[in-house]
């Protein structure tokens, strides 16, 4: 398998310093990218080990890597 799926953490981009924000900032987006890619490959045995189907693999996959994973509602 290339790649691999990634624990996913919170990380804190809402540091004062512009220069480590921006490392970190890269980092995640780094990591989202790469899982993403990663879930392309995923054989559906595999996507069923982590809880996913399919179908949910594919949305996820598809999403951009600046896009938070979870989908948040407006008030």
């Amino acid at each position: 398998m290339v790649g691999a799926i990634f624990r996913l953490n919170r990380i804190n981009v809402l540091s004062n310093a512009p220069v480590p924000r921006l490392r970190v900032l890269l980092a995640l987006w780094h990591r989202r990218a790469t899982t993403r890619a990663a879930l392309r490959t995923l054989p559906p045995e595999r996507l069923r080990d982590i809880g996913l189907s399919a179908p949910e693999a594919q949305r996820e996959a598809a999403r951009s890597f600046w896009e938070d994973g979870e989908r948040r509602r407006r008030s």
